[in-house]
């Protein structure tokens, strides 16, 4: 005899499964945020005097799925109503209906809930729209039999039932084994079928109708265990519904998930989001570890631009107009008093904290009202100011607040910028790593460990594995060019010497090598002296802004039968995750430490490094370990394989400094000087 295995679920995410209907729309709408809905789901219970019940828990069993939750609360005098508490902002009419129809199902189950624990022939179910603004209460009350609410929950247990038995039984084979179903998320531009529409359905046709065609193409997709881009595509368009979005259905369930960082370690992370609210057991694998440093700082890092402020005059409501103006006003006046170009501020400026908070408000009233309006920079700008207004709120030792003035006195005109830079991207990866039951982070370049360790947050009893290279020292000819720098008060008598130790590598071995630069500019210095010393030598620069198809081309030009030198910019497109194997590649030069540009802000990070994490560790910090992480990724595009053979030259007299060999991988081995 076998018993059946019993599926226990939330009854939100039976609802969110089973009784989404409609259109997709995105529309947006200032929305409370989860401050406010706890605060309104207090005020409006808070109204409802003695007797009244709050966070009624509620559990039923349908064959083998048991569903749990709890309703907001219930009245119990005169009469038995359970409700059901909803905060908005604006208008409640232009809600999209696929919301409150979710809602409504949510709290019919709870119906079906109660009349099956308290053996009620009816219930009365009352669902309370909160304006979370004015403070007021639109209540939606409905009388059900508990026949009829029993059907309702039967038929979205069912529905629930038949996914989950397709689920179980892919379980059951997993010791054959089946292969791990995978799935790439990509950018929404990427994905996006009709860019120049709006997400909903009376712009967007595969926005029409989303829901009530995502359970087939939901089905259609999980039937197979490679979602790639292209297919998950293809899926979507079978079924007339939004690739995009359809993706971000089925990470609820795959096994693997392959994105971008942002989709875990963002502010607003979809994958961390769910893991969280499902309390899922997630493993985290993080590739290219040493990028995430970097990457961590831009997403909790924010700017605002003087002449980026809208000018929305005659365009928008006038509360909107008069915040902005006033913004505009306080913030010419507070740069004024700055004299110099750059200057470190103790703290954000709460004038324009203040002017801040005021024009989001006002916006966010604008938009409550009218959600289509308003021309696209001033959204754009209403994000922004949200964003900085998040990162000044938790403002602290591992940010820092500066403001540049730009004048142009032939012009007349001045701009500011405000910015709050993260530093220490460990205030915010920390957590993230610490909800994943486990976390590896890989990559070739992540040494020194306690550089990484501490500036992305993980634990003191991270273990750490150093895995020996599978290359080998005896597949490359390192050199280093002791006698050449490439200093930035050098770099111009650099040229002619850089030129001629490319032109007798080349003479030496020919074949396809890459030069890489610290900027387009020392990069066209050398692409100069290459033409008037060596103008034979075939070059192929890279150029600033390539486009995906001009990088493509540009590699596209390394082939197993050309010869060629290319010259690049260290730490852009071409200095990593690039694979030209064998012949496409045999050597590299690298004309540079890699080291960040010296200027004001750099320095006031390496400052408040040095305050974090001790005076001796500041320089390598903010310089020397982000530039040499450059380095060895462009030396590495030259050996990809075990087969691979190549040179290296790199081209600094500061590369014999033991601090600088420390850092390079070991399996380089001894250097010819």
């Amino acid at each position: 005899m076998t018993t059946a295995v019993t599926t226990t679920v939330a009854v939100r995410e039976l609802c969110e499964f089973t009784a989404k209907r409609g259109d997709l729309d995105l529309r947006f709408t200032p929305s409370p945020t989860s401050q406010e809905g706890i605060a309104g789901h207090k005020l409006v219970t808070g109204r409802r005097g003695a007797g009244y019940q709050r966070e009624i828990s509620l559990e039923t069993q349908y064959k083998s799925l048991r569903t749990r939750g709890r309703a907001d609360g219930m009245r119990v005098h005169p009469e038995i109503v359970l409700e059901e508490i909803k905060t908005h902002r604006g208008a409640l009419e232009r809600m999209p209906d696929n919301h409150r129809h979710l809602h409504w199902a949510q709290l019919k189950v709870y119906g079906a809930q109660l009349c099956a624990e308290r053996k009620l022939s009816e219930a009365r179910l009352s669902l309370i729209y909160f304006d979370v603004d004015k403070k007021s209460e639109t209540p939606l009350t409905e009388t059900f039999t508990a026949a009829t609410l029993q059907a309702f929950y039967a038929e979205q247990c069912e529905t629930y039932l038949q996914w989950d038995a397709l689920q179980q039984a892919q379980l059951k084979q997993a010791g054959e084994p089946l292969p791990l179903r995978v799935l790439e998320l990509v950018a929404r531009d990427k994905a996006c079928v009709h860019r120049e529409k709006a997400c909903h359905g009376a712009s967007c046709p595969l926005a029409k109708g989303f829901y009530d065609r995502l359970a087939p193409a939901r089905e259609d997709a999980l039937t197979r265990y490679t979602l790639d881009q292209t297919s998950v595509r293809d899926i979507a368009l079978r079924h007339d519904v939004c690739p995009y979005y359809l993706a971000q259905d089925l990470v609820r369930w795959v096994d693997v998930v392959i994105g971008d960082y942002n989709y875990y370690f963002d502010a607003s992370a979809l994958l961390h989001s769910l893991t969280v609210l499902n309390q899922w057991r997630v493993a985290v694998l993080v590739d290219e570890a040493h990028n995430l440093v970097e990457r961590g700082r831009a997403m909790y890092s924010a700017e605002l631009v003087e002449q980026d402020l809208p000018q929305v005059k005659g365009s928008t409501h006038r509360p909107t107009a008069r915040a902005l103006d006033h913004l505009a006003s306080d913030w010419r006046r507070y740069s004024e008093q700055q004299r110099a170009e750059y200057a470190e501020h103790p703290m954000p400026p709460q004038v324009l904290i203040d002017r801040l908070t005021q024009t989001v408000a006002a916006l966010g009233e604008y938009y409550t009202e009218h959600p289509d309006a308003g021309p696209p920079h001033l959204r754009r700008f209403y994000f922004d100011a949200l964003h900085f207004l998040e990162l000044a709120e938790n403002f602290g030792p591992h940010s820092v607040c500066d403001l540049r003035v730009e004048r142009h006195p032939h012009m007349g005109q001045t701009n500011s910028i405000v910015s709050i830079r993260n530093v220490v991207p460990a205030r915010y990866l920390a957590p993230r790593l610490r909800d994943a039951t486990s976390a590896v982070l890989f990559s070739a370049t992540v040494n020194p460990p306690h550089y990484y360790m501490s500036l992305l947050g993980m634990p003191e009893d991270t273990a750490w594995l150093d895995v020996p290279s599978p290359f080998a020292s005896s597949q490359i000819e390192l050199h280093i060019a002791t006698s050449i720098s490439t200093r930035y008060r050098d770099r111009a008598r650099s040229a002619a010497p850089i030129a001629d130790l490319i032109a007798a590598q080349y003479a030496k071995k020919p074949g396809n090598y890459l030069a890489f630069f610290s900027s387009y500019d020392y990069l066209q210095q050398i692409a100069d002296a290459l033409a008037e010393r060596h103008p034979r030598l075939s070059t192929h620069p890279q150029k600033s802004g390539m486009s995906e198809l001009e990088q493509s081309g540009f590699l596209a030009r390394f082939t197993d039968a050309s010869q060629l030198v290319g010259l690049a910019v260290l730490g852009g497109a071409f200095a990593e995750g690039v694979d030209l194997p064998g012949s496409r590649l045999i050597g590299a030069f690298v004309a540079t430490l890699g080291l960040p540009q010296f200027n004001p802000v750099n320095e006031v990070m390496r400052v408040r490094l040095g305050e974090i994490f001790g005076s001796e560790s500041a320089y390598d910090y903010a310089y020397l370990y982000p530039g040499l992480q450059k380095v060895v990724q462009a030396a590495g595009r030259v050996i990809r394989s075990p087969e691979d053979r190549g040179t290296i030259h790199l081209i600094d007299d500061r590369y014999t400094q033991r601090r600088v060999r420390e850092v390079l991988p070991s399996w380089w081995g001894g250097l010819h000087l």
